[in-house]
């Protein structure tokens, strides 16, 4: 029993010899050696003087700087190139007068009025437009997901109260008052759901031009048609103005344009000294003449008397002339079918195509904002910004919905909307683009 004792009382003195070696060690790893720093000073009188060598710079190669390659951040802003300019020659200006050589006078039909009570429209709550994830200009777009009746806008207006009016290629026309989307299709009285063009008179009435069904008018409770059966010259309307007097003007597919007096229809097409019978945009100068922009024929000028021709032979860039506009410098722009588009200051035409840094050549709508910036919108290219000096492309990679645009409205507020063909509409407020 002692030895067992022994034993058990030599192992506590082991253990406790080993717990005071750890703790001598702990305190060696956490007092560390501090050593005080001696630095060395070399003697000034040891030091070499520093050699000093002079630059002959006859003997210098000097290599000429190259020209650096810049990259644009921006890349869809493009330096517009010097456009093509033809002065027009006015001795060769075809002057034509209905009437006299071998032109009749425009023939006059009576019209008919035959109006009829509108049927219930169909009413849809519009939803949150659509922003795309690739989308560094947030566009938005209303399309047949957010309430629009079709994808397919080719045409817009405002009226007077603020509401939109899209015009859709097969899905009639849907009225947009910012938190509802009206639709109308012939359901409800319109003469056809294909409409090309939209009109708000000084009376109010909206008119709507379409692909087969002449035209419809609207006051708000009432449609009235106007087809061949009631005096037009023709069912496919493609344009349409109301001018200074309050004259409608429909341009339509090989019937030429009729006036609308709103008594009578007074019809003009080659036989009268028109261009071309396929009138596709329609526009009333600052100094009342009427211009024709046709399919294939070019321009027609209309000062009430007379018709003076401009095609390729005067300068214009292409014959198939899809819209026209006159800015606020008075100068007219004339957008093409692969000519891209003309603008003619009284003397000169300039042409601006591809080359000189628009996005497509085939133009089918412009546009003059408030800040002046003229937008045209393409067949492919999307919509392209001019202020004068630099082209901006706006396509889907920047956020618009679709790159054929067919029509552009800039609103009371300042809004651009732009109809795309299949797209539904994107609109922008110099910031963001909303579908």
């Amino acid at each position: 029993m002692k030895k067992y004792c022994y034993l058990f009382f030599l192992l506590l003195l082991v253990v406790a010899a080993c717990n005071n070696q750890q703790n001598q060690a702990n305190q060696n790893t956490f007092a560390p050696r501090v050593v005080e720093a001696h630095g060395y000073v070399v003697p000034k009188d040891s030091m070499a003087e520093p050699k000093v060598v002079l630059v002959d710079e006859s003997k210098l190669k000097k290599i000429p700087v190259g020209k650096p390659k810049v990259v644009p951040t921006n890349t869809n802003v493009h330096p517009a190139g010097q456009g093509k300019v033809l002065i027009v020659d006015e001795a060769k200006l075809r002057i034509i007068t209905p009437g006299t050589d071998t032109f009749s006078l425009p023939k006059i039909v009576q019209a008919i009025d035959s109006p009829f009570v509108a049927g219930i429209p169909e009413v849809t709550l519009a939803k949150d437009p659509h922003i795309q994830d690739n989308n560094p200009h947030s566009f938005s777009s209303f399309s047949k997901l957010q309430g629009l009746k079709h994808g397919g806008i080719s045409c817009v207006l405002e009226d007077k109260y603020g509401n939109l009016w899209f015009g859709t290629t097969g899905g009639g026309v849907s009225k947009y008052d910012g938190q509802h989307f009206t639709h109308f299709t012939d359901k409800q009285g319109l003469s056809n759901n294909f409409v090309r063009c939209i009109l708000e008179d000084k009376f109010g009435n909206i008119w709507f031009g379409t692909a087969g069904g002449g035209v419809s008018k609207y006051d708000g409770q009432r449609f009235t048609h106007f087809t061949d059966k009631q005096g037009l010259s023709n069912n496919v309307v493609l344009s349409i103005l109301e001018d200074k007097s309050g004259n409608i003007w429909l341009g339509t597919e090989g019937g030429g344009v009729s006036k609308y007096d709103g008594q009578r229809f007074t019809h003009f097409t080659n036989k009268q000294g028109l261009i071309n019978n396929n009138v596709s945009t329609i526009l009333e100068d600052k100094s009342g003449n009427i211009w024709f922009g046709t399919a294939g024929g070019g321009v027609s000028k209309y000062d009430g008397q007379d018709f003076t021709h401009f095609t390729e032979q005067q300068g214009l860039s292409n014959n198939d002339v899809s819209s026209i506009l006159e800015d606020k410098s008075g100068n007219i722009w004339f957008g093409t079918e692969g000519g891209g588009v003309t603008k003619y200051d009284g003397q000169r035409f300039t042409h601006f195509t591809d080359k000189e840094g628009l996005s497509h050549n085939d133009v089918y709508c412009i546009l003059e904002d408030k800040s002046r910036n003229l937008w045209f919108g393409t067949w492919g290219g999307g919509v392209t910004k001019y202020d004068g000096q630099r082209f901006t492309h706006f396509t889907d990679q920047q956020g618009l919905s679709n790159n054929v645009v067919l029509s552009i409205l800039e609103d009371k507020s300042g809004n651009l909307w732009f109809g795309t063909n299949g797209g539904g509409v994107s609109k922008y407020d110099g910031q963001r683009f909303t579908h």
